[in-house]
């Protein structure tokens, strides 16, 4: 009962990638300001939720189900970054792009910045996105992006240095 990727079924696929998981929920929060609530745990099982909310969930390999968790990761953040946003109530945009916001934590008026530029983005060049997503959200490496989008790791690198200046003009503009 397993497919080409070995693996039939979510419960089967799930105990191999949890750690995975849970490592790239670790690296998210720590980005993330101070006061968050949420845990590495939490924000997996939050996603994980979000994803399958009792209705079948389409994926061939490994890769394609964590690109799903992780989209479901970066909604789960913007979700509480809205809801602390709006209790302050304040716009304060900063105008970085993502690669230098990586190593510092977001506040919540950043991350929804972010979000909505990145939901932009998708509109325009969807794959440009995805790699985005998977590189800042999930902590990917350019091989690994590469793998899940059939193209190579010089096109990674290339499409992500043209995502983080489209980005940043982005950011500003928001501001």
């Amino acid at each position: 009962m397993q497919t080409e990727s070995g693996f039939q079924s979510i419960e089967g696929l799930l105990p191999v990638i949890y750690p995975e998981l849970r490592r790239m929920a670790a690296q998210l929060l720590r980005r993330e300001r101070a006061e968050h609530t949420l845990q590495p745990t939490a924000l997996v099982h939050e996603a994980l939720v979000r994803l399958c909310n009792g209705k079948p969930v389409p994926w061939d390999e490994p890769a394609q189900f964590i690109a799903l968790v992780v989209r479901e990761m970066r909604r789960e953040l913007t979700d509480h970054a809205r809801a602390f946003q709006a209790k302050k109530r304040s716009w304060h945009l900063r105008s970085e792009a993502p690669e230098e916001m990586a190593a510092e934590r977001l506040d919540p008026d950043t991350l929804v910045g972010l979000d909505q530029a990145l939901t932009k983005l998708e509109q325009i060049n969807p794959r440009t996105a995805k790699l985005v997503e998977m590189r800042y959200y999930g902590g990917l490496t350019n091989d690994e992006i590469g793998a899940f989008l059939g193209i190579t790791a010089r096109t990674v690198e290339r499409n992500w240095e043209t995502a983080r200046h489209w980005l940043f003009l982005e950011l500003h503009e928001q501001r």
